[in-house]
């Protein structure tokens, strides 16, 4: 029986290959020569979000007000990994790779959130990640909303001094990210006003 910490190393372990599968695939004819490999990894993804959804629901509490966000199937895993499935059946290459990274950067939020005194699967001193798990650049609303999602799952346990530092970190980081994104996506319309919204 794997333990808290091995099960969440997994989750991280099993993001990491299935996007590195993923983006192998990306833009491959879904019926053509990779048919097979693209249907063993749609499966594959399958299983995985429906697991991430079941454990992250069945340990209630304060595990699930955590990491619910992370696990569940409407969480950021479940929305990436819908749209992995989705864009390997269509064979679109820019959005298999958006949706990859997406999962890689909710496996690098989960590890993040571990407790730091934990254990890896091998038992040896978990190590986070540096900078709270905040990415040196933040180019895109993507990330910058992947950050800001971290500021407000921490909040659901309140605020308190052993945490409030990395809330006023992950909103500064989102807010600098929105107007990065801003010039680097060329914003307009709409999306420029949330943006710009957001990002008072």
């Amino acid at each position: 029986m794997l333990s808290q910490t091995g099960r969440l190393l997994n989750f991280i372990d099993d993001s990491n290959s299935l996007a590195a599968r993923a983006q192998a695939l990306a833009g491959h004819d879904p019926n053509g020569a990779d048919k097979a490999a693209i249907t063993q990894l749609e499966a594959d993804i399958n299983a995985f979000t429906v697991a991430a959804d079941k454990y992250s629901t069945e340990q209630g509490g304060l595990f699930s007000a955590r990491f619910n966000n992370e696990f569940n199937l409407n969480g950021v895993q479940g929305t990436a990994s819908r749209e992995m499935v989705t864009e390997l059946e269509t064979g679109n290459a820019d959005l298999v790779n958006g949706a990859a990274e997406v999962l890689k950067a909710n496996a690098v939020d989960v590890r993040t959130n571990m407790l730091a005194n934990g254990l890896n699967a091998d038992g040896e001193p978990f190590v986070p990640v540096p900078n709270g798990g905040i990415p040196g650049e933040i180019h895109t609303v993507k990330v910058a909303g992947l950050v800001f999602d971290d500021a407000m799952t921490k909040l659901l346990g309140g605020v308190y001094a052993g945490n409030q530092q990395s809330i006023v970190n992950d909103l500064n980081a989102a807010k600098a990210g929105l107007q990065n994104a801003i010039i680097d996506e060329g914003l307009t319309g709409r999306a420029l006003l949330e943006a710009l919204r957001s990002a008072r």
